[in-house]
């Protein structure tokens, strides 16, 4: 950011350990660059005196290493300690309270419902239903931006499940701030102002078991704390919990933190991501379950915001539609391996940040029905600095 003329960082902590936002002047930045181990207060010093042509008292060191310390931004054992308390406290409680409620939308039941009722109101029927010439759909890509932009792109997806009976929902979300391990499973029921939605633990029972069997994934749960502050997986359950206000349904969310490099590196099936996959596949088959699949996903991140040298203009936003469109009917038709190929081959230049949870829904999917994909719906939020493109698609068991 710019404040008077002068660049500042923003300092914050995506996995939420911290929730202090530090603002950090250029010699600030400088002085976190140098605190690695291996330079003294006194190389520190002799750093930033060089930057700015005068003595830089030491105690301006020592005062932000104290403020830094104090916010849990330093790798040491204060800091060790303390995440250690917060992966606890998350790990023994039996519920994953709302994170987004009363910041992405509203706190109040009823405000929740008018919110939702206004969005499907705004976008018209794509005339697929549930059931009939498609076949039951079983499953559906939703965005996971914020209401406010994408609303209206969430709700194709979710009118294509309004007739879904499935008894547990599986919903892969994307662990934006990353993970101990590429997949991320939680026992913990969702509560939100709609009430609460319980886990459904036989599955995970099932697949816990599958997964110590195959020798590859001792401790699914590692990362859980990923789930606490992570809203791609809670905007699901809230449309979820509109959807089907007096038929109880359970959810299987798992958190995705996996690039396509590291699928391309599964050079057979005994990676641990494929393994996660297959043994999740397994799971729901032994568990007898009716069960639907949900992808919260969003697609382009490009600008800016995100890295790139260029503002996004309308040439830019007719490339990435392109794109998009390319993909989508590639994740339509072609399954999980095609999809994967033209992220690859792009270097997924376009930061397609849902990913992992496009690759493991297509993985998961039956057969028939990971080749029976349609598109609904196609969005932008154009922002020249940085813009996201996201969609909404369902798949049907026999299409």
């Amino acid at each position: 950011m710019r404040e008077n003329g002068q660049m500042l960082i923003v300092l914050r902590d995506p996995c939420h350990y911290s929730d202090a936002v530090l603002t950090l002047t250029p010699a600030a930045a400088l002085t976190i660059q140098m605190l690695d181990g291996t330079h003294t207060l006194l190389d520190i010093q002799a750093a930033l005196t060089r930057a700015a042509g005068q003595i830089f008292p030491s105690d301006k060191i020592q005062e932000l290493v104290r403020i830094l310390d104090d916010c849990f931004f330093l790798d040491n054992d204060r800091f060790d300690a303390h995440k250690r308390r917060c992966d606890d406290e998350f790990s023994a409680s039996p519920i994953r309270p709302s994170a987004m409620a009363g910041k992405s939308y509203p706190a109040d039941p009823s405000e929740v419902r008018a919110l939702l009722d206004g969005l499907f109101a705004q976008s018209a029927p794509s005339g697929l239903l549930s059931t009939g010439e498609n076949g039951p759909v079983v499953g559906v890509v939703s965005p996971h931006i914020d209401f406010a932009r994408g609303g209206t792109t969430y709700t194709p997806a979710y009118r294509a499940l309004a007739e879904s009976d499935a008894e547990t929902y599986v919903i892969f979300g994307i662990s934006h701030a990353g993970g101990e391990t590429p997949l991320i499973p939680t026992r913990k029921d969702f509560q939100t102002p709609l009430g609460r939605v319980e886990a459904d633990h036989e599955i995970l029972d099932l697949l816990e078991k599958n997964l110590i069997a195959r020798d590859g994934w001792p401790r699914p749960y590692a990362a859980e704390f990923a789930h606490a502050h992570e809203h791609s997986i809670e905007f699901q359950v809230v449309f979820l919990q509109h959807l089907r206000p007096s038929r109880p349904f359970r959810i299987l969310p798992i958190l995705c933190a996996f690039s396509h490099e590291e699928v391309h590196a599964e050079s057979d099936r005994t990676g641990p991501i494929r393994v996660f996959l297959d043994a999740l596949r397994v799971a729901i088959e032994q568990s007898g379950r009716r069960v639907g699949y949900i992808a919260g996903v969003d697609f382009a991140h490009v600008g800016a915001q995100f890295g790139d040298t260029y503002q996004v203009k309308e040439k830019e936003l007719a490339f990435l539609k392109e794109r998009d469109e390319q993909m989508m009917a590639l994740i339509a038709s072609d399954g999980p391996e095609a999809f994967h190929r033209f992220v690859f081959e792009e270097a997924n230049s376009r930061r397609v940040c849902g990913y992992p949870a496009l690759y493991s829904f297509l993985s998961v999917l039956p057969p028939a029905a990971a080749r029976g994909g349609q598109v609904l719906k196609y969005g932008q939020w154009p922002d020249p600095n940085g813009t996201v493109t996201f969609g909404s698609m369902a798949f049907s068991a026999d299409a």
